[in-house]
């Protein structure tokens, strides 16, 4: 039997500020325990017809724990006065019921077989004896996409079994609490027997996500639970694939894989690291290709995500705005995780309805990728500065350290840890006088090329065709001349960052944007 180690899914747990109102109905608190970034895991692997393939996922639930006990001990201390802490207030939040539901989805070639107990299990099947014993089973259904199927699985936290064998349908703060360790054990799910009926490169991946919510329908008094930056627990899973009916001393393993406003971003017709970006004196030597994995980013489909101006131009120099950012990664979302956090509203002060990205940001904002200040508001019309911008796209991945060596940022400042793990993966690179600027407005060529490498796109001049889209101020020989061009062409590709192979202009994507963006 042929053992492949695989990773990773990513889970973000989010416990965010609120505040409980007096003589509410039912208090719903947004994003107190919420799972809203998870990344696949995945793998390319070999295999012949007949092969037995069998999928074990582990999720490690300890993150989740850490998250929920830190957030539960920092509300006793906004309660405790001399030692004690109001005994109301505490009896109170621990009635709080902590309900939810999480999805976990199996993408695998359409030559996969799926044993008839996966797909048609019920009551948890498949998921270990920890996960079954609060989590419960709502739906799982195969569906065909593109060339590929989908297995989807919601689970609910239902609350454990009474004597008569039935369940709540949640658990009580105080319940999670005191069964933390069991309840939320690292949480295991399997696929046995698992067979392809041609021989065939196949690549398997899974993500998980969902929300888990606070509610409460008894807690009078006001007071604030300050609860756990956003995007700062990470909780990793781990995935084995083994193979069984490989010949000993035969390799069959393959590579692993880890409003429209000012006519920046793609248009309805078409929606769908190298140094030097920030400096503009860089040699475009292919920085970035070495970089960790992404999730939840359409990391396969090329398609234009950028336009340019009316009067042919592309303004490389001028800036970018904060929600000019976020819809462009918006519309780079995986369709699958782009559908699971739309939202219409969030409660930025500053974001209404008749906004031109009042439903990007709110989406983003809902799945974690976005925050806004301190006051409350977004500032959508705002540019975007260079350590905002690399705190948005990390999110779409592993929390990675690295020597930051930049001048003017150290371990104090608030992007530290999103810069480090930019520099982990080789998205930036800094200026040749050794520093980032981290708060100077960054430039739309710099945006382009820093997303460029996230998605682990590019191309040289040997990689073009002929009828490739310009732009009369993207001038050849200039840093960013080519990571212009692969932004603003959708093209059928082979190869890798930077050395594409364009075999075809135009592709067929497509993106509903009256219903994911229009006002």
């Amino acid at each position: 039997m042929k053992k492949i180690t695989v990773a990773i899914l990513v889970l973000t747990m989010v416990l965010s500020s609120f505040a409980m109102a007096a003589a509410a109905e039912t208090v719903r608190v947004p994003a107190d325990l919420q799972v809203s970034q998870g990344a696949a895991y995945a793998d390319k692997i070999t295999i012949e017809a007949g092969d037995n393939v069998a999928i074990k996922a582990t999720i490690d639930m300890q993150p989740v724990r850490d998250a929920f006990e830190n957030g539960y001990n920092q509300l006793v201390d906004s309660i405790t006065v001399d030692g004690t802490p109001d005994a109301s207030v505490l009896e109170k939040f621990r009635a709080c019921k902590v309900t939810g539901s999480w999805t976990l989805t199996l993408t695998y070639p359409s030559a996969t077989v799926l044993p008839e107990s996966v797909l048609s299990g019920t009551d948890m099947d498949g998921f270990s004896d920890s996960a079954s014993l609060v989590f419960g089973e709502v739906s799982r259904v195969e569906s065909p996409s593109g060339s590929s199927k989908v297995l989807t699985i919601q689970i609910q936290l239902s609350g454990k079994e009474d004597s008569a064998g039935n369940r709540p349908g949640y658990c009580t703060v105080g319940e999670l609490k005191d069964n933390l360790d069991t309840w939320f054990a690292n949480m295991e799910f399997v696929m046995e027997g698992v067979q392809v009926s041609e021989t065939a490169n196949s690549s398997f991946t899974a993500t998980l996500r969902g929300v888990t919510e606070i509610k409460s329908t008894s807690l009078s008094e006001t007071f604030n639970f300050v609860g756990i930056p956003k995007n700062t627990i990470k909780n990793a899973i781990k995935a084995d694939v083994l193979i069984e009916g490989i010949e000993e001393g035969v390799d069959r393993v393959g590579g692993s894989t880890s409003g429209n406003r000012n006519n920046l971003l793609i248009g309805q017709r078409n929606p769908s690291s190298d140094d030097g970006e920030e400096s503009g004196e860089g040699t475009g030597t292919g920085a970035g290709t070495g970089a960790g994995s992404v999730s939840g980013l359409n990391t396969q489909t090329h398609f234009a995500y950028v336009e340019g101006y009316p009067d042919g131009t592309i303004r490389p120099n001028d800036g970018i705005s904060r929600a000019e950012a976020a819809t462009i990664l918006y519309r780079l979302l995986d369709p699958s995780l782009r559908e699971e956090i739309y939202t219409d509203s969030y409660n930025f002060a500053d974001l209404s309805k008749d906004l031109w990205y009042n439903k990007a940001v709110s989406s983003m904002a809902r799945g974690g990728y976005v925050n806004g200040y301190e006051d409350g508001n977004f500032y959508g019309d705002k540019n975007i500065t260079r350590a905002e911008l690399v705190a948005m796209v990390a999110r779409f991945t592993d929390a990675r350290s690295a020597d930051v060596n930049f001048t003017d940022v150290d371990a104090s400042y608030w992007g530290y840890a999103a810069i480090s793990t930019a520099v982990a993966n080789r998205w930036v690179s800094g200026y040749q006088d050794g520093s980032f600027c981290p708060e100077q407005d960054i430039t739309r060529a710099e945006a382009i090329t820093i997303i460029n490498r996230v998605l682990s796109r590019g191309v040289e001049e040997s990689g073009l065709i002929d009828g490739i889209k310009s732009w009369s101020d993207n001038t050849a020989g200039e840093w960013y001349y080519y990571e212009i061009l692969e932004a603003g062409n959708s093209h059928a590709y082979t190869g890798i960052r930077p050395n594409e192979k364009w075999s075809g202009l135009g592709i067929t994507y497509y993106y509903d944007i009256d219903r994911f963006e229009r006002p």
